[in-house]
């Protein structure tokens, strides 16, 4: 996977599976937002569940640097999971091509041996652990959100922190130090770009 593609052919599928409650529909949103600031084509797809916490959630997402046919896509080329639950319904998306992330500290090995079958290129990251241990276990979506933006181009970071930070104003007000842990999350997921 290039890890910088430049910004001239781009185009980029992309599955991001976790379950209710760990903002993986907040992640896509910003990251939608910011590319298209950047002068992208994007497509932002939700699928959940009715469940606020605890069910599956879905998010696909195009980015491209051409007009994007049709918002559905049967291949992904990044597929980040953070979810144990129906690992086999993310493998539909799965491809000889697809760069698959997964956070070892919460999707259990049996569950992604069968993404191995259809590609090697499988990749392990311990964002959860790494978040909770080092900052906080409220700041895991946005060292993903960080680790995403390493992956797909880095030149999005200024925008998707002004974004996130317009997101989160409200619960900065209230927790004053909230703000300063989101940008040192932020920046963690960016260092642990080199390991997916």
């Amino acid at each position: 996977m290039n890890k910088q593609p430049s910004n001239t052919d781009i185009s980029l599928k992309i599955v991001l599976v976790g379950e209710g409650g760990q903002g993986i529909q907040t992640i896509a949103k910003i990251l939608t937002r910011a590319a298209f600031q950047k002068r992208y084509h994007v497509s932002y797809l939700p699928n959940f569940g009715t469940e606020q916490r605890g069910g599956l959630s879905l998010a696909f997402v195009q980015l491209s640097r051409s007009p994007i046919i049709s918002p559905k896509f049967k291949t992904a080329d990044i597929c980040l999971i953070v979810s144990n639950r129906d690992t086999g319904r993310s493998r539909r998306y799965i491809g000889p091509m697809t760069h698959v992330v997964y956070d070892s500290g919460i999707v259990e090995e049996r569950g992604i041996r069968a993404f191995r079958t259809v590609t090697s290129n499988v990749v392990p990251i311990n964002a959860f652990n790494t978040t909770s241990t080092q900052l906080s276990e409220r700041s895991f979506n946005i060292a993903l959100l960080g680790m995403l933006t390493g992956l797909i181009d880095v030149e999005l970071q200024t925008d998707i922190i002004r974004l996130m930070d317009e997101k989160f104003a409200k619960y900065y007000l209230k927790d004053t130090g909230l703000k300063s842990l989101n940008h040192k999350a932020f920046d963690l997921g960016l260092t642990l770009t080199k390991h997916a």
